[in-house]
């Protein structure tokens, strides 16, 4: 739509979405049931029998890995769609991922949205502020907003179930569900997100922050914390998560839109963010936590004035019409206006119990 076309230029290259068909002999079902019948000890000639040769090959280091084979690559960085394979440094299987679950019918999402989405969602950034970019989040939760609730949530399960379980993978989805969905007017917040103890600290009160840790700065995206410390057993139940929004969340309706800010603009939310931390935090940890929110504002608007001219928002009261409003326009204007829609894997894994 318009008023991402600038956001659409900065991260094009992220969204593959000029791609027509994927070349594949097998299916999504029928790649994951190959894949399931590979046992741990299996040489690379054998995996190639079956699976056919990898889309790229990553030499690997610790864990007693040597080597992965990603399928379901189209581009170097891409998020392995269909699984991977790892190797021993004798040549043997010690694990692969991919194989387990039931995976998407190609008959209630096309393989071209499954990939495209699947790249999106792994390039969206874990809970860690320093790889925070909310014109890059923003991006993100547009493209899959239009996709509708019930493709994404099952999207969503899909990258789960593809992907080696990890801290990063369960964050990047807890994070996008929140962002995808309205606050539960009933409670007025989500459930508490458990995902270790916040560097610097949260809010006691779940309604001050009620996406926490995530949180609308004036319609910006911005992350609240510097990351989390893994303390013990963390709960990472994502499928429950994914249930509970299945049943209750209510999908959010318009594009997230960030306006060029000016250096006013910017020392204006950052005195905001300092008015709403001090609640909760301590002098220091409160400062600390308003820079971390700056250096993001300060990506966004340089982002934003790296943009071509005429693809940059500067009007900030602008939002995305509805359906319904763009129909009304062209009613009354007697014309007809048309609109168009429009990685590699963390090296941070930590494993967890599902």
């Amino acid at each position: 739509m318009r008023n991402v076309k600038y956001l659409l230029f900065l991260f094009l290259p992220i969204l593959n979405l000029g791609c027509s068909e994927f070349p594949q002999e097998m299916t999504r079902a029928q790649f994951a049931s190959e894949l399931a019948g590979i046992e741990n000890g299996a040489s690379r000639n054998q995996v190639k029998a079956v699976l056919g040769p990898a889309d790229r090959v990553w030499a690997a280091e610790g864990r007693g890995t040597s080597e992965i084979w990603y399928y379901g690559v189209e581009k170097e960085n891409d998020f392995a769609s269909l699984g991977q394979v790892h190797f021993d440094a004798d040549g043997e299987v010690v694990v692969s991922y991919g194989g387990d679950g039931t995976p998407i019918p190609s008959y209630r999402i096309d393989e071209v949205t499954i990939r495209t989405c699947l790249n999106l969602i792994d390039s969206m950034p874990e809970a860690d502020a320093r790889k925070w970019n909310p014109s890059r989040v923003a991006l993100i939760a547009n493209v899959l907003s239009e996709k509708g609730k019930d493709q994404v949530l099952e999207i969503f399960r899909e990258y789960l179930r593809v992907s080696p379980p990890s801290f990063e993978s369960h964050e990047k989805v807890c994070l996008l569900l929140r962002i995808l969905h309205e606050v539960p007017a009933e409670t007025g917040c989500f459930p508490e997100l458990k995902l270790g103890l916040a560097v610097h600290g949260q809010p006691k009160d779940p309604k001050l922050l009620p996406r926490f840790p995530v949180h609308f700065l004036d319609g910006i995206p911005i992350l609240m914390v510097n990351g989390y410390d893994y303390v013990g057993d963390i709960p990472t139940d994502t499928s429950g998560i994914l249930n509970w929004y299945s049943i209750n969340g209510v999908w959010r309706k318009t594009h997230i839109v960030i306006s060029v800010l000016s250096e006013e603009e910017i020392t204006k939310l950052k005195n905001k963010t300092m008015g709403l931390v001090e609640q909760y935090l301590d002098v220091p940890q409160a400062e600390l936590t308003v820079k971390t929110v700056f250096e993001q504002l300060d990506k966004t608007r340089v982002m934003q004035l790296n943009a071509p001219e005429g693809q940059r928002r500067t009007d900030k009261n602008k939002r995305t019409k509805t359906g319904t409003e763009r129909k009304q326009g062209q009613n009354e204007k007697g014309r007809t206006r048309t609109t168009n829609k429009s990685t590699n894997k963390s090296t941070r894994t930590r494993e967890h119990a599902n």
